[in-house]
């Protein structure tokens, strides 16, 4: 039988246990996801062979949170932690952290593993994405749509990049992931010109000696009523 790559999201508390209702409708997702209430005491993810993402949800980085993390650590699993406030021993429990607030928790784990898990012409996988990750510390992440039919709408997305890569925020990136989203059935479709000129102009937000990684999915269905361009920006850093 083949294997299965999962990706593994748990919920540490009644502020995060919320996100998990909400990633369950995803329409692609719960294929590729196990969703774990450990907001009870005696609750807690355990570790397995099919296991190769886990991602942790919590108010703030408890020890409960920091030793379910380290387990999963310690078996050779990307694993982060989102937490909505607070600093966790990441190189103790996890391979990155992030502050995300509790409302804002599924959208931000939808637009990581939405990057990573649909085709396109450039795909980026699990394996870029744990390079960017792994062993980094802190990660942000970002995710930002405009509609479709709109002018300029790579100049759009250029220049809220500009809000996200601010020189504080990236004097500590070492590497960042990018990745947009058109849906096949978009109109205008993206030109190969639009593409290249929006992407190149994207990348010169980011510090020259960041490594970054990038690609362009493309879904059977628009994510949203009205076809829109999406942009994912994953960054791993030691400050950010």
């Amino acid at each position: 039988m083949e294997k299965r790559h999962l990706y593994l999201i748990a919920a540490f508390d009644q502020a995060t246990a919320p996100v998990l209702g909400k990633l369950a409708v995803d329409d692609l997702l719960p294929e590729l996801m196990t969703l774990v209430d450990a907001s009870a005491p005696e609750a807690s993810p355990s570790v397995n062979d099919d296991v190769i993402l886990a991602i942790m949800l919590c108010a703030k980085p408890t020890p409960r949170v920091e030793a379910a993390a380290a387990e999963f650590v310690r078996a050779g699993v990307l694993t982060l932690i989102m937490c909505a406030e607070g600093t966790p021993a990441v190189e103790a429990c996890c391979d990155a952290y992030s502050t995300v607030p509790a409302e804002r928790m599924a959208s931000s784990v939808r637009a990581m593993l939405r990057s990573i898990s649909e085709e396109g012409l450039i795909n980026v996988d699990f394996n870029d994405f744990a390079a960017t990750l792994r062993g980094a510390g802190r990660f942000l992440v970002a995710h930002a749509e405009v509609a479709a039919t709109l002018p300029g709408r790579m100049e759009m997305l250029a220049n809220w990049v500009d809000g996200v890569t601010t020189p504080e925020r990236m004097a500590s990136a070492q590497r960042a992931m990018l990745m947009l989203s058109a849906p096949k059935t978009m109109q205008p479709p993206l030109r190969t010109d639009e593409v290249c000129t929006g992407l190149m102009g994207i990348a010169s937000r980011f510090p020259q000696d960041v490594d970054l990684i990038w690609g362009v999915v493309n879904p059977a269905v628009s994510p949203t009523p009205q076809p829109v361009v999406g942009l994912t920006i994953i960054v791993g850093g030691t400050d950010l």
